[in-house]
């Protein structure tokens, strides 16, 4: 007995895009809480409103604001990272890995309170190399 899926003929196994794009989709509103404390909008301070490294930094500084622009970029990229699995574009992949790499860099700089998105990086940085490695063309051994 077969069971209905969301897309007509989709398997179970393809039918995890949607999964995968709804993670990538929270992880990227996530960083609005990044973005929130850097510009200081609101009462608002579960993320600290400067980094942790490079420390030193000032609050509302030309520094830490340009580092806002990097949560909001970071936002952008991992919900087009999302539309990108849904729509099976050939270019998730790349954007969602600039996507990682731009917030574990965030992640780190706000260390105390950032360090479980860096370790939901990392978990998305292996998801795309494993669904690499089994999405590889196998070559004939002869």
């Amino acid at each position: 007995m077969q069971t209905q899926h969301a897309v007509q003929g989709e398997t179970p196994v393809q039918g995890w895009r949607f999964l995968v794009a709804a993670i990538l989709g929270l992880h990227g509103l996530i960083h609005v809480l990044g973005l929130l404390s850097t510009w200081q909008v609101g009462n608002f301070n579960a993320v600290s409103a400067t980094p942790l490294y490079p420390s030193g930094l000032a609050i509302g500084s030309p520094v830490v604001l340009v580092l806002g622009v990097l949560w909001l970029v970071t936002i952008a990229m991992f919900l087009l990272a999302a539309i990108g699995v849904v729509l099976r574009a050939v270019w998730w992949k790349s954007v969602t890995v600039s996507a990682a790499c731009v917030s574990l860099v965030l992640c780190i700089a706000w260390w105390n309170s950032a360090w479980f998105g860096a370790l939901v990086d990392v978990a998305i940085l292996l998801g795309v190399l494993i669904s690499t490695w089994e999405s590889r063309p196998q070559r004939a051994v002869k």
